[in-house]
């Protein structure tokens, strides 16, 4: 698992970087050389610097396209635009100058990642403390000049700033564009482009999946970011490549298939994604049901909601009644419900949406009695072991102590979204990065205080494989060295074990292990990688009996072996087989006449 990986999904938060040029679109550089970069969207994101910046809350490239056009040279040039909206607000930035976090570890590790050589800053207002780490990375100059537009650094990032020697300068909140042009001195100067000379590329960094390298995928944005500067007038790029306005023209929505327009408007007793005719022991986190026969023991008022206690013959669960249901959820009475099973604060409820009266249970069954077996009673949380190679991946909690990455599922989620998010939230990694694997059952431990006055929570682990090989250089054959500074690291059993605290985890990494060595070992599970994580000398045995057959009692002797009939030669033998009324038969021979 290379940390951490970029995506592209949409609802993911990541640094983005667009690229606004003159001449020509950006083609993407693995070490740009002398960029000039500027960040949008942290601390100084919501503070107006007038003449220079557009209005906040634009898109970023809308924003600084003045800027653009006032410092960039007209043959070929380009302003970097490192993105960072998506990974924190702008107060969370500004708390993070303070006391940096996870955060600003994301643009550091996506920084070099960009991997640029003597860069020239645009550092406006307080966002040059979020440049302070960046000035230097793996011992190479990364930012050789830093032009701030606001007040001076502070004392702390002055020193820095000097320490590396980048050659800074200083500008006033309400500088004019053509003193930051001459500042910056590259050639520009205000009016020497205008926006129809600019192009516009969108770079996402990602790994290969077949060489697992980092490429960088380039997309040309320039049509759709000029859109944002005319209306409502569209401007599209000319033949010439620059802009050129044209009539508007409404788009016709895309039309939305019948199928989904009837899963949009169907009730969830009648919906095909519901899940039909469940029972109690059913239910798990995220799912919808329809069809669901209980008694109600109880139903209280609880503000807009009806709170009710239900039982079938398998067991009790806790609910949640619409207002309108009040006349029918009445106690003693049985009910076919649909709808929902969500998660509050880590238990299972059941929230209906609908339901009617019912007849009640098959005959001569009766609901379980009230309390019994409820699904609700106990806290749920959902974790994910990764595995790779002969390591495992545990996090570091403020406190240094190392754990499985676990959370209580959020209202909406399954139990394996729950573990996959916990991993990635603690983890700092996005769930891309590992692969579930569905034929290993997960393990269930139970979680406690230790005092006895807490109730036991109920941890579900899953096991999951790194979808991409270590990193070049690491020594996989070793234990671990811990960098305390991580989120997490990798460790073999043996280290893993000794570093975890609590019983219940040791029980899930061991129960775990073997599970995944007897699916390797039955060739069900198929690592990309060598695969060898567990006890010395022990993972292949708990392999083998996981899949070989109980032993048979020292007083049972072993079955017969068939013999061949007369005349049947032996080396045509075939296995021996039952007819239906089981009547030993062998090879392609038929029943007797009157059998079957």
């Amino acid at each position: 698992m290379e940390k951490p990986r970029r995506d592209k999904d949409e609802s993911d938060p990541r640094v983005r970087l667009f690229v606004a040029s003159s001449g020509w679109p950006y083609k993407p550089s693995y070490t740009p050389s002398r960029p000039l970069l500027v960040l949008s969207g942290a601390s100084a994101e919501d503070q107006e610097f007038p003449g220079l910046l557009g209005v906040s809350g634009v898109h970023p490239c809308r924003r600084y396209a003045e800027l653009v056009c006032a410092v960039v040279e007209p043959q070929h040039d380009c302003l970097f635009i490192i993105d960072v909206s998506e990974v924190a607000s702008p107060s969370d930035w500004r708390s993070e100058l303070a006391r940096p976090g996870r955060s600003a570890r994301m643009l550091e590790r996506w920084f070099a990642k960009f991997n640029p050589r003597e860069s020239t800053v645009l550092a406006f207002g307080e966002d040059v403390s979020l440049w302070a780490p960046l000035l230097r990375l793996n011992d190479e100059q990364r930012v050789s000049r830093m032009i701030v537009v606001g007040r001076a650094p502070p004392e702390g990032v002055a020193g820095l700033l000097a320490k590396a020697e980048v050659e800074t300068t200083v500008l006033e909140q309400n500088s004019s564009m053509g003193a930051l042009s001459e500042a910056v001195a590259r050639g520009g100067g205000q009016g020497d482009l205008s926006l129809e000379d600019l192009y516009f590329v969108s770079v996402e960094f990602d790994i290969h999946r077949k060489s697992k390298q980092l490429v960088q995928d380039a997309a040309n944005i320039t049509s759709q970011v000029a859109r944002l500067f005319v209306a409502p007038r569209v401007v599209a790029p000319a033949s010439g490549g620059g802009f050129e306005a044209t009539a508007a023209a409404a788009a016709a929505p895309v039309p939305v298939p019948a199928e989904v327009l009837a899963l949009l408007e169907a009730s969830p007793s009648n919906s095909a994604a519901a899940v039909q005719g469940v029972a109690s022991h059913h239910l798990v986190a995220g799912m919808s049901f329809s069809g669901l026969v209980v008694q109600v023991f109880s139903c209280t008022a609880d503000g807009d909601a009806l709170r009710a206690e239900l039982a079938d013959a398998h067991g009790c669960v806790d609910g949640l009644f619409p207002k309108s249901l009040q006349s029918v959820a009445t106690r003693g009475r049985f009910l076919s419900l649909s709808g929902q099973v969500v998660t509050v604060e880590g238990r299972l409820l059941v929230v209906a949406s609908s339901g009617e009266p019912h007849r009640g249970l098959r005959d001569g069954y009766q609901p379980a009695q009230q309390g019994a077996r409820n699904v609700s009673e106990w806290p749920r949380r959902f974790g994910c072991l990764v595995l790779r190679g002969r390591k495992c991946v545990l996090a570091r909690s403020n406190e240094q102590k190392l754990y499985i990455p676990a959370d209580e599922a959020h209202t909406h989620e399954t139990a394996e979204q729950a573990a996959t998010r916990a991993l990635a939230e603690a983890c700092d990694i996005f769930p891309e990065e590992i692969a579930l694997l569905q034929n290993v059952a997960p393990v269930i431990v139970y979680e406690s205080d230790g005092s006895g006055s807490a109730p036991v929570a109920v941890l579900t682990v899953f096991a999951a494989l790194a979808v991409n090989p270590p990193p070049a250089g690491s020594q996989e054959d070793q234990d671990t060295v811990e960098d305390e500074e991580d989120l997490y690291d990798w460790f073999p059993y043996e280290q893993a074990m000794s570093l975890l605290l609590t019983q219940h985890e040791r029980v899930a990494v061991t129960s775990l292990a073997a599970g995944v060595a007897a699916a390797v070992s039955a060739c069900v599970v198929l690592p990309d990688f060598p695969y060898s994580f567990g006890p010395r000398q022990q993972a292949c045995e708990a392999a083998s009996l996981l899949l070989s057959p109980p032993p048979l009692p020292a007083d049972v002797p072993p079955p017969p072996v068939p013999e061949a009939p007369a005349g049947y030669p032996s080396s045509t033998l075939r296995r021996e087989k039952n007819c239906r009324r089981g009547n030993k038969l062998l090879g392609a021979a038929k029943c007797p006449p009157g059998c079957c």
